[in-house]
């Protein structure tokens, strides 16, 4: 007989990546043990979102049609309605070190699988369309207010070190995602000779950065992956997708 796991996370709120990952951990759990799972709630905190915190399953950000463990797919389900108690392996609300369930008893020394997964049709389509109004394009990660520890990050990611990455590598027209204040920039989109976009510049990404700024941070990841050439925030050894970085701090984009 199937058991069904369920877990409750209220006690957690972390952003998205972070809950990305404790879900991951989630689902490596559920294919050791074989178990069927039913979709936690996650807490996602209101600093990068405008002040306002979200609660979700995350089926607004990932397909969970594409969730694939171990080549292949795992059963989840969005309620427990009509399943026997005694049926549920049950986890009760508790705190985690850091926020993360891999610091767990539980969630440790799992063995361990690749996990692949999409984004949402919605978030795929809405960065496809501006990837098409872009056309030929360099996308540049900028990650500056959570990580001004020195000097030398502040100007490596300020507006004259980014201008001489995007002379070096010389596409004229140019995306930027960031976390810092599009007026920041203000340099940048001044120059008259490379053409410098942000979220900002369209429509559909104002209107669901005031809804959802996870929402833009999902469609902005997708934007950076169909660029022709990307530049990270941090020096990085993923080159298969990156061409350069702009510190030579080391770290996750």
């Amino acid at each position: 007989m199937s058991k069904y796991f369920q877990i409750d996370l209220s006690e957690i709120s972390a952003g998205l990546t972070h809950q990305i990952g404790n879900f991951m951990r989630i689902l490596l759990y559920c294919n050791n043990y074989n178990y069927i799972l039913i979709a936690p709630i996650f807490k996602l905190h209101g600093i990068h979102n405008n002040g306002k915190h979200i609660l979700t399953n995350l089926s607004d950000y990932i397909d969970f049609k594409t969730i694939i463990v171990n080549n292949k797919s795992l059963e989840i389900v969005f309620s427990n309605e009509n399943i026997k108690n005694e049926d549920i392996i049950n986890v009760e609300a508790k705190t985690y070190i850091s926020g993360l369930l891999v610091n767990d008893d539980m969630f440790k020394n799992l063995e361990c699988f690749s996990i692949k997964f999409s984004y949402n049709e919605n978030i795929l389509n809405i960065s496809k369309e501006i990837s098409k109004q872009l056309g030929d394009y360099l996308c540049i990660h900028v990650r500056r207010t959570d990580r001004m520890t020195t000097e030398e990050i502040n100007r490596d990611t300020s507006p004259d070190n980014i201008l001489q990455k995007i002379k070096k590598y010389n596409n004229k027209t140019v995306y930027i995602m960031t976390d810092e204040k599009i007026s920041f920039f203000d340099k940048l989109k001044e120059q008259k000779y490379y053409s410098i976009y942000f979220f900002s510049d369209f429509e559909i990404l104002k209107k669901i950065k005031e809804q959802d700024n996870y929402m833009l941070f999902c469609i902005e990841n997708e934007i950076c992956n169909l660029a022709n050439k990307r530049i990270s925030t941090w020096k990085t050894t993923n080159v298969n997708k990156y061409i350069d970085y702009l510190s030579e701090t080391f770290g996750y984009q």
